[in-house]
Parts: C-alpha cells; sequence; structure tokens
C-alpha cells in the first residue's frame, strides 16, 4: 500500500504531529487545529487550508468527533480496516477508548485512518512513515525549525516531547508527545502535564 499523504498548513503553524496519517497543526495562538487529507509526507510542504479548520480542543469534545468526518466504530473494527497497529496506553484505571475511524480515497483506492479518545483528557492519532524516513532525525529538525519541546527516546523508540504552554500561555493548549514505533508514528494529545503523558507513551502496547 502506498503511504498515505497529507498537506496541512495554515500560515505561522505549528505542527503537533510529523508522520503520513492524521496531521493536526496548531496557530501560534495554540488555538486552531486543521485536518486536510491531501498529499505531503512527514512535516508540512504546501497549502491547502480546506474546510477542515477547527479549535484543537474540540477533539477532546464528547459532542464532537476527534476525527474530522470520523464515525464511531469498535477497536476490533477499525484495527481491521487501518495499516498499522493500533498501540493504546494501559491508564490502569481500566478506561475503554472510544475508537474512530475516517476514510479517504486516493490513488491506492479507500484508506483509513484511526483515533483513539480517552474521556475528555487523551486523544492519540496514528499515522505511517514513509519507507526511508529516519523518524529520530525528523523529529530533531522539527523540534529545531519550531523550538518546541524536546527530542528523546521512549522505551527505546524515538519520541518528540512537547509541554503544554511551551512557546507561552496556551501554546500549545495541551501536552503532545508523538512517538516512532517502527514505521508507526503515535501521536498522544492530553489534557494533563507533560510527565504524565510520557508515563502514558512508556505503556503503548498493540
Amino acid at each position: 500500500m502506498s503511504v498515505r499523504k497529507r498537506v496541512i498548513a495554515l500560515v505561522s503553524a505549528v505542527a503537533v504531529t510529523t508522520g503520513g496519517g492524521v496531521t493536526y497543526f496548531l496557530t501560534q495562538s495554540g488555538r486552531v487545529a486543521e485536518l486536510v487529507p491531501v498529499a505531503v509526507g512527514p512535516g508540512f510542504s504546501g497549502v491547502d487550508p480546506g474546510p477542515a479548520t477547527r479549535d484543537l480542543m474540540a477533539i477532546f469534545d464528547p459532542s464532537q468527533p476527534p476525527l474530522v468526518s470520523g464515525t464511531i466504530t469498535s477497536l476490533e473494527e477499525a484495527a481491521s480496516r487501518v495499516p498499522y497497529p493500533l498501540y493504546r496506553p494501559n491508564l490502569g484505571d481500566g478506561t475503554e477508548p472510544e475508537v474512530w475511524i475516517t476514510s479517504t480515497n486516493d490513488d491506492s483506492g479507500v484508506t483509513y485512518d484511526a483515533a483513539l479518545r480517552y474521556g475528555s483528557i487523551l486523544v492519540l492519532t496514528y499515522g505511517r512513515w514513509p519507507s526511508g524516513v529516519d523518524p529520530a532525525e525528523s523529529y530533531t529538525r522539527s523540534a529545531a525549525e519550531w523550538k518546541a519541546g524536546y527530542v528523546t527516546t521512549i522505551e527505546g523508540n524515538p519520541a518528540w516531547v512537547v509541554p503544554a504552554n511551551d512557546q507561552g500561555p496556551g501554546d500549545p493548549p495541551v501536552s503532545v508527545v508523538h512517538v516512532a514505533i517502527g514505521d508507526v508514528e503515535v501521536t498522544l494529545l492530553g489534557q494533563m502535564s507533560v510527565d504524565e503523558l510520557v508515563v502514558a507513551a512508556q505503556t503503548l502496547h498493540a
């Protein structure tokens, strides 16, 4: 299957996910997120503002889908459709996530992406790294370019960690952890401290 490609672009945007799947960008005010399923690789390299601009915090709102045009489904159904393992955290309290999928058509036919939402505190999105792209190098470059967060490893996997308010109050408004497990990027967006979010990322399992 060909790499799922995306373009997300906002003027003066800060990337909060860099892989080839569902991608959110924040304005420097940290208030606007945009998800547009059209073509690029990691990071952004084009402008297509599209109709899907909304407040990032909407992804935590139980009355709204975490994925634009998404539908709720079972973990089993989502796992049978998306082209990557659905790594999920062990939160220690038995909380089961809402599971959402969305579909788009590209050159290879219909492809699916997924997101998991744990109440109003945690959302996970997923993507695939294109062949030949080094996640650690990409994270290092992105962190330097955006002057955001720090690059580390989580359970031996390359990771880019961006604390809430890293660039000022509300910028970004939530903590963000990107972690590359093989060719899969998992992005965790949490209304919690960055240390708590890193701990959640340490428990990711398929």
